[in-house]
């Protein structure tokens, strides 16, 4: 029912209906013609230029803000759950695992994840979850977009971190994108983006970045 009231957001699939049968709770969502960013990778050689992937993603982050605004976190971004329209556009799909910020109360969440994409605190019930949940895997799916390769896991990050740059993959990335790849993917909640804004002025703004 949140989710419908975004039908018009571009970088999001369109919610149609929410309702309880079979004591299950069904999303109805708009068909989206296309095939998903994974397949869509692989179909494009593995990788894309730094310029297509920022074009491509933008719609999706900032879509993805107001829905971040409205209190909730999609936590289960992956090039699994995006799709890439037949006339080249995002769309963020797989809404099922959607929950509201637990920055606000202690709130016991489902360990949903995948490996690479998935911050440290996604592996514990407890975790601290919030916009920079989401942050993460957004940061690890461009990633995965600009290099070919999935970031090293969180939970392994956390004891001997062996992330590197994506120039270290022989890809020229410039140094501002750079700089918010290695923010959004650090494995401290408090060191990463605490909301996309954030994160799309340093992405796509042209004032020098500050790293704290």
């Amino acid at each position: 029912q949140n989710l419908s009231k975004f039908y018009t957001l571009p970088g999001i699939v369109s919610v149609k209906d929410f309702f309880y049968e079979n004591e299950t709770a069904y999303i109805v969502m708009e068909y989206v013609n296309g095939i998903n960013l994974k397949e869509y990778l692989n179909n494009a050689g593995g990788k894309l230029d730094e310029k297509t992937v920022l074009s491509l993603m933008k719609p999706a982050l900032e879509s993805l803000y107001q829905i971040h605004n409205s209190g909730l976190i999609h936590r289960d971004i992956s090039p699994d759950n995006i799709m890439v329209t037949t006339d080249g556009k995002i769309k963020v799909i797989d809404f099922g695992s959607a929950r509201g910020n637990s920055a606000e109360s202690e709130k016991t969440y489902t360990v949903i994840l995948k490996h690479g994409y998935a911050p440290s605190e996604q592996y514990y019930a407890k975790g601290y979850q919030g916009p920079w949940t989401d942050i993460y895997s957004l940061c690890a799916t461009m990633y995965k977009m600009l290099t070919g390769q999935v970031p090293p896991n969180s939970i392994e990050r956390m004891e001997n971190d062996e992330y590197k740059d994506p120039s270290a993959y022989g890809v020229y990335v410039t140094p501002r994108t750079t700089a918010v790849l290695r923010k959004g993917l650090a494995i401290r909640t408090s060191q990463r983006y605490q909301n996309i804004g954030e994160l799309l002025a340093d992405l796509y703004g042209s004032a020098p970045i500050v790293n704290n």
